[in-house]
């Protein structure tokens, strides 16, 4: 371990608090999901939740995320509610037009420009326009593309961008 501290110095030291509270989480979250304390499970869930451990660490050492959350942008989470609600709306809505046999399911990639901000709080951004927009039922984001200034997105009917995405930097 000192050894890999001289020879590769970009490597960075994982707090001592990170990985108690990161391994107890893990296991909570394990259990939550297979919903039982059978032997079998807990083994598998041990496991599962060592081998996570040694990747992030793996990976919290080699690379450094440079993340800058700004207030006004975490809170545009307040939305997903609203748009989890009208995304469902639009899916069932698409749903009963293909089964009524009035228009099929176009399936569409689109994209959109996306004002891209450089460093931390861009990234952040970024981050956060791909997380809320996806979790809702309509849109999944596959890409941002920085260089370009654009966003790649999937629906199966177009619609209008979520309100969230536009005030992380998306322009319809």
């Amino acid at each position: 371990m000192v050894g890999d501290r001289k020879k590769y110095p970009e490597l960075r030291q994982v707090p001592s608090y990170q990985l108690p509270a990161l391994l107890v989480g893990c296991f909570v979250l394990w259990l939550a999901f297979v919903g039982t304390l059978r032997r079998n499970e807990l083994v598998v869930g041990a496991g599962s939740v060592v081998l996570a451990i040694a990747f992030f660490t793996l990976v919290e050492r080699r690379q450094e995320i440079n993340i800058k959350l700004r207030p006004g942008d975490a809170v545009q989470c307040l939305w997903i509610p609203w748009y989890l609600v009208v995304g469902l709306l639009e899916i069932l809505a698409v749903l009963g037009k293909d089964l009524a046999r009035v228009q099929r399911a176009k399936s569409l990639f689109l994209v959109t420009r996306f004002r891209a901000l450089p460093g931390p709080t861009g990234a952040a951004r970024r981050v956060l326009a791909v997380l809320y927009t996806t979790v809702t039922p309509n849109f999944i984001v596959i890409s941002i593309d920085p260089d370009e200034q654009e966003m790649l997105y999937h629906q199966l009917d177009k619609s209008n961008l979520p309100r969230m995405t536009s005030h992380l930097g998306a322009v319809e």
